[in-house]
């Protein structure tokens, strides 16, 4: 009994370790400038707006998984033009896919409510040099789009959290 209360305790120190981090509301971690942290709302809405946003920037939800505290909203590639820069360093195609995912942890705030999800979007972006799929993340044309739809969502959520 002694060694299992001792597993639960360093179980919890790690999760804590791993889980504190300092968000801002645009891109928030330098070593992945395609991810976003967009605030807290709760899964219903969640699943509202990411679907109603999604369309807008046309992109389609291919899958909701729900985990009871953990949710994730998973889009469809979107093939697009390559932006110029992308162009320039010789790629021949583009394509984006979204990722959303919700946890009703403690990060925004010490006040735990079961009912508020806290809220990140992460971008994978990939494009064709003639030969294979390449990862790339350069570009101020994909990262003011990318801005775009994050901070129309953080929007989505603090109108909605005004009223909850």
């Amino acid at each position: 009994m002694l060694l299992f209360n001792k597993m639960i305790r360093i179980s919890f120190l790690l999760l804590f370790i791993g889980c504190y981090t300092n968000f801002k509301n645009k891109p928030n971690d330098e070593n992945n400038a395609l991810r976003y942290h967009l605030g807290t709302t709760t899964s219903a809405y969640f699943q509202n707006s990411v679907q109603d946003i999604v369309v807008m920037y046309g992109y389609s939800v291919k899958e909701y998984t729900s985990y009871g505290n953990y949710q994730i909203a998973d889009t469809y590639w979107k093939i697009r033009d390559p932006y110029p820069t992308e162009s320039d360093k010789g790629f021949l195609e583009a394509k984006t896919k979204l990722l959303f995912t919700a946890s009703n942890d403690r990060l925004d705030s010490f006040e735990y409510d079961a009912n508020l999800f806290t809220c990140y979007l992460d971008i994978i972006n990939s494009c064709f040099d003639g030969k294979k799929w390449i990862e790339y993340n350069d570009g101020p044309e994909l990262q003011l789009s990318l801005d775009s739809i994050a901070e129309e969502i953080n929007n989505e959520f603090l109108m909605n959290m005004q009223r909850f």
